[in-house]
């Protein structure tokens, strides 16, 4: 999606969130650290417009190394 080419559909009718953040005020992505489970909206989001397909890139950077550190703790499990 980030070459602007739909993965399921291969058309090129494809839009990008502008400054991160995803689809719609709800959506949150979240990532428990000390305090408990913290939200965070610091995303991109990649939407086909021919076929209703979109992806999410989580961007935080910060949490993404909380959540790869320790993805337990963080609220979060690997894939394996």
């Amino acid at each position: 999606m980030k070459n602007g080419q739909c993965p399921k559909c291969n058309a090129s009718d494809v839009y990008s969130s502008i400054g991160g953040g995803g689809i719609g005020e709800g959506f949150s992505i979240y990532v428990r650290d000390g305090d408990g489970m913290k939200p965070t909206r610091h995303w991109q989001t990649f939407l086909c417009a021919a076929c209703g397909y979109y992806e999410n890139y989580f961007l935080d950077e910060v949490k993404i190394a909380r959540i790869v550190e320790d993805p337990q703790k963080a609220g979060w499990r690997k894939i394996t």
